[in-house]
């Protein structure tokens, strides 16, 4: 579905330069690019509130970017129906990550962990069969689907 109303683009600009990185592999690379890039939402950008706490009753026509009391990111919510739902990550939303399937970024679980309870068993057989050994066969998988759970 095409955005309506105004679209706002960020630019895509450098953090900070690997000081002589050398990536011995693409999964590396890929575990390294949120170090190294960030988006700048430009100044002219009013409506986006950031927080633990959920915006008044007059700023309901604002994105509140959800953080938890530490900072750590929870999810992108606008108002819809008379209260504030969760867009990014959706529900369900299944995410394709690289590395140790045993060990899933903080706030995922697999899709074979989520299995019959926040997904079908069928569903997660069938993902679960695109899933991507490592070096050996078999657990731990270096490319796999998971959920995103919550910090």
């Amino acid at each position: 579905m095409a955005p309506t109303g105004t679209v706002v683009v960020g630019d895509l600009v450098l953090k900070a330069l690997p000081e002589l990185e050398c990536f011995t592999n693409f999964t590396d690379f890929l575990k390294a690019l949120p170090s190294l890039y960030a988006v700048e939402v430009p100044s002219t950008v009013t409506n986006v509130i950031v927080g633990p706490s959920q915006p008044t009753s007059s700023q309901t026509s604002s994105v509140w970017i959800r953080t938890d009391s530490s900072g750590g990111f929870i999810g992108v919510y606008v108002f819809s129906q008379g209260q504030w739902r969760l867009i990014i990550p959706g529900p369900q939303q299944i995410f394709w990550l690289y590395g140790d399937s045993s060990a899933p970024p903080a706030g995922y679980i697999t899709t074979d962990e989520a299995s019959g309870n926040q997904i079908s068993t069928t569903l997660a057989t069938a993902l679960k069969a695109l899933w991507i050994a490592g070096d050996k066969a078999g657990p731990p998988f270096e490319y796999f689907s998971a959920l995103f759970s919550g910090f």
